[in-house]
């Protein structure tokens, strides 16, 4: 399905960073990693996806999944809220630089 999704929040724009932030503050201290590896390894495995529980087409929520495909994102939403209330699962693009830009 190609559909234009609304724009992300500030608030989700900025969830969006604090998870890729924490994830390569893990990776430049446990691995050793420069910073600039760590937040492009940890942007590169984020996985975001846009998700509907309403018949209302504007109401999209956000679940962020490193490294989860978008089967496995469904089957957690299905799990959270049950199969008759996830209408769909889309994957959020995100831009290759810092999130919030």
């Amino acid at each position: 399905m190609n559909r234009e999704l609304p724009p992300l929040t500030p608030t989700q724009r900025r969830d969006l960073q604090e998870a890729v932030d924490e994830r390569a503050a893990i990776l430049e201290f446990d691995a050793g990693q420069s910073r600039l590896q760590a937040e492009m390894q940890a942007r590169n495995a984020l996985r975001v996806y846009r998700y509907r529980v309403t018949d209302r087409p504007t109401e999209w929520l956000t679940l962020i999944a490193p490294g989860c495909d978008l089967d496995e994102a469904r089957q957690t939403l299905i799990q959270r809220f049950g199969a008759e209330r996830v209408i769909e699962v889309v994957p959020q693009p995100l831009a290759r630089r810092k999130v919030l830009t």
